[in-house]
């Protein structure tokens, strides 16, 4: 309707639409974000393991990613490891959605015009992937929390901010599930930093 294939529609008709199908498209979102939660929860979740260039990876969530920096007028950097060939057997698509939810994250919680970098270093017993923000920062107090369902940060600056509440449940689910690690370090009103930690066996 909103597209006018029911014919035309006046300003307030459309008004109330925009609210309908936002509000759907919210609701759809929370319903694959608990359903993404349950499976991984119960191991109904399949893994794909498989040799992956991390590096390469990192570059295809750069690319996949940049607009949502470029929206905000936010500075986005990526920074990699010299080791650029290396191979990890991991899987490729469940890292990717851990890097995209931390991103978002950061997007989310960065004020217009900050600064969001990810990097990647390789040491010899693990690989870690950070990512920074210089946004509203996390009270240490509330570092286990923010990985409950539906628990978001709540002050002044984040009454506005859309989210299902689940992006880093599932994020935690990840990573338990495939045995990595995920340390988190802040300092409020100024910055936030994510860090992956995938062992090298």
């Amino acid at each position: 309707i909103l597209d006018g294939d029911a014919g035309e529609i006046n300003d307030e008709v459309r008004l109330y639409l925009s609210q309908v199908y936002k509000g759907s498209q919210r609701l759809l979102d929370l319903i694959n974000d608990m359903l993404d939660v349950s499976k991984i929860e119960s191991w109904k979740e399949k893994f794909d393991i498989a040799p992956v260039n991390i590096s390469r990876l990192i570059r295809e969530a750069e690319s996949e990613t940049k607009w949502l920096f470029f929206k905000k007028d936010q500075e986005f950097i990526v920074s990699l490891d010299s080791d650029i060939d290396f191979q990890y057997s991991t899987d490729e698509n469940k890292l990717k959605q851990v890097l995209f939810n931390l991103l978002g994250n950061a997007n989310k919680f960065t004020p217009k015009g900050g600064i969001v970098r990810m990097d990647y270093i390789k040491k010899n017993t693990e690989i870690v992937i950070n990512i920074t923000d210089s946004g509203i920062g996390i009270k240490k107090a509330d570092f286990e929390k923010i990985f409950e369902k539906f628990w978001q940060v709540k002050n002044s600056l984040t009454r506005d901010i859309d989210g299902t509440g689940l992006g880093l449940p599932i994020v935690k689910a990840i990573i338990e599930q495939m045995r990595w690690q995920i340390k988190v370090s802040s300092e409020l009103w100024k910055w936030s930093t994510f860090s992956i930690h995938l062992p090298i066996h």
